[in-house]
């Protein structure tokens, strides 16, 4: 190995390190800031760290599950209950309805 190969080597290690530190130093505290998932992913405290805007924005609800006797429409299309994703509870904007009419 020659001398221009070492002394090009040691300028990367340095440029590297110089990188690391001035991410560390500026971005560990707005890195640190962001949260790593999703916050309230089941709506288990109703709409806490949601925001909900929009036209729909008033007809967004935190519910359990749904059943075919609180919507008629779910008999129709053969579904008995609609059960939330993860946990106990999910997002409802609008009712069901059958066919593709806007849910505002």
């Amino acid at each position: 190995m020659d001398r221009s190969s070492s002394c090009l080597r040691l300028r990367l290690i340095a440029g590297t390190l110089f990188l690391l530190a001035v991410v560390a130093v500026f971005g560990g505290p707005a890195l640190a800031a962001v949260p790593d998932e999703l916050q309230n992913p089941g709506l288990e405290m109703d709409l806490a760290g949601w925001k909900v805007t929009g036209p729909a924005g008033g007809n967004a609800l935190v519910v359990q599950t749904d059943t075919s006797a609180e919507y008629p429409v779910y008999t129709g299309l053969g579904i008995a209950n609609v059960y939330p994703f993860t946990g106990d509870k999910m997002l409802r904007i609008g009712t069901p309805r059958w066919n593709r009419s806007p849910r505002v």
